[in-house]
C-alpha cells in the first residue's frame, strides 16, 4: 500500500469574552475558522508563524490575535476547493482587539455567544466534527 498524499491546515479557534469568531466561506456559505494550509517552505519552522501569516491573510492586519504554546489537537479534513484530504491542528487563540477585514474567502463573519450556540451548527462535514470537539472540550475546562 502506498502511503497517503495529504496538506497540513491549521484553523485558530479565536475566542472573545465567551464568543467565538466564526467566518462565512464564500463559496458554499458554510462556517469556517481562520486559519489556512501550510506552504511547503513552512513545514520545518515554527508553524504560529505560518497560522498568524494566515490570520493577517484572512482577518487583515488590524486584528491582535494571541496563539497557544501549541495545538489543542489534530484532525481529518477534506479540502472543500480540491478534495484532497488534510490534516488539521486546532490552535486555541484570544482576541486581543481591532477590526475584522474578512479576505475575498469568505463572504462574512459572526461572533457567536458560546453559552447560546449549538456547538458545530453552520459547519459540515470534518470542521463540523473538530468545532464540536473543540466545544466538548471547553466545557471540560
Amino acid at each position: 500500500m502506498a502511503p497517503g498524499v495529504f496538506q497540513i491546515t491549521q484553523k485558530a479557534f479565536v475566542v472573545d469574552r465567551g464568543r467565538l469568531l466564526v467566518l462565512h466561506d464564500h463559496g458554499t456559505g458554510h462556517g469556517d475558522l481562520p486559519g489556512g494550509r501550510l506552504e511547503p517552505e513552512e513545514l520545518f519552522v515554527d508553524w504560529r508563524v505560518a497560522l498568524q501569516r494566515e490570520l493577517v491573510e484572512e482577518l487583515g492586519d488590524a486584528c491582535t490575535i494571541d496563539l497557544a504554546p501549541s495545538p489543542t489537537f489534530h484532525f481529518p479534513l477534506v479540502i472543500a476547493a480540491s478534495g484532497m484530504g488534510a490534516v488539521g491542528f486546532a490552535w486555541d487563540a484570544t482576541w486581543r482587539g481591532g477590526a475584522v477585514q474578512v479576505s475575498d474567502e469568505h463572504s462574512g463573519h459572526t461572533w457567536v455567544d458560546l453559552t447560546t450556540w449549538t456547538p458545530g451548527e453552520g459547519f459540515v462535514g470534518h470542521l463540523r466534527a473538530a468545532v464540536v470537539r473543540w466545544a466538548a472540550l471547553q466545557g471540560a475546562r
